[in-house]
């Protein structure tokens, strides 16, 4: 199963709105369980670097199929440091990442960046996954 474009714009206006509510300036990303880019948006006002640290965060979520939160503990480990190393920047073991998961089955993962707090940044991914309905979004 693949993380459909219909899915991926779902989660993104989910957390869009959420960001709206909480009145933060933020990037969202969307990643497949590769690791490839599905859908982005920076947010007026939002740092420009916000969108990198999104996808770095993202990332590293859809690689481990875990929580860039649970990451951050491992960030010392020798493997991990591997890993970030590898990708160059582009795998970032800091809150705000989660991955997408449909019926067990890991799709990808959601990042997003800019917020005050990296658990604010989570709170947005993780209510847009409560939120996310793939059986609506593949209508």
């Amino acid at each position: 199963m693949t993380l459909t474009m219909a899915q991926a714009y779902q989660i993104l206006a989910i957390a869009t709105e959420k960001a709206e509510e909480l009145n933060v300036k933020i990037s969202i990303v969307i990643l497949d369980a590769r690791g490839d880019l599905k859908a982005a948006v920076r947010l007026d006002g939002a740092p420009w670097r916000s969108t990198f640290f999104a996808q770095g965060k993202a990332f590293a979520s859809a690689m481990n199929d875990m929580s860039s939160a649970d990451l951050a503990e491992r960030a010392d480990w020798a493997i991990t440091r591997a890993l970030m190393l590898r990708e160059r920047g582009n795998f970032l073991c800091v809150q705000g990442a989660l991955p997408i998961r449909l019926n067990g089955e890991q799709l990808g993962a959601v990042g997003v960046s800019g917020a005050p707090s990296s658990q604010v940044d989570e709170d947005i991914a993780a209510a847009a996954l409560a939120e996310f309905d793939p059986i609506v979004s593949a209508r």
